[in-house]
């Protein structure tokens, strides 16, 4: 049996593992647009929101009202916060997998 034979196993699986860790990469990078996404939301919602309390608040609120919008704004701002973390994370998970893909690369 020639080399070029005996190392086509070889190949294969380095093939193999070179178009995982692609499929990888390329679903963490959904998974980032996708976080993008919602975090972008979010921030929408958010300043659409706070436009809303101001054209409400001109016209006059009482305290109810007031404590009601700072709690919420509270618990949105918590969100966004959470998912700016999120965002982080999905951005590391896609360098690790373009290094690993870097590493396999034939």
């Amino acid at each position: 049996m020639t080399r070029s034979k005996r190392m086509d196993p070889v190949l294969r699986v380095a093939e193999h593992r070179e178009r995982n860790a692609a499929r990888l990469l390329g679903e963490s990078r959904q998974r980032l647009e996708q976080q993008r996404q919602r975090l972008q939301e979010l921030l929408d919602y958010r300043e659409e929101y706070s436009r809303r309390f101001q054209q409400t608040g001109s016209g006059g609120m009482d305290m109810k009202q007031l404590h009601e919008y700072r709690a919420f704004l509270g618990r949105l701002n918590d969100a966004v916060a959470h998912q700016h973390k999120t965002v982080a994370k999905a951005e590391a998970e896609v360098e690790r997998r373009h290094r690993e893909l870097s590493l396999i690369h034939i």
